[in-house]
């Protein structure tokens, strides 16, 4: 579902905002999903051996 339409009608910094609302929200709905997200994008630079 998208933020919004009308990227260019909106005020500064309203779609970060309101992703970052919608974000928390999730969180606190499933918590226990929290921690897997934020461990694969913190680790996401760390390429194997074999692909390098």
């Amino acid at each position: 579902m998208p933020i919004t339409t009308a990227g260019s009608k909106t005020k500064k910094h309203q779609i970060t905002d309101q992703f970052l609302r919608l974000t928390e929200d999730q969180i606190r709905e499933k918590p226990e999903y929290y921690l897997w997200t934020h461990k694969r994008w913190k680790h996401r630079n760390k390429v194997p051996v074999e692909f390098q």
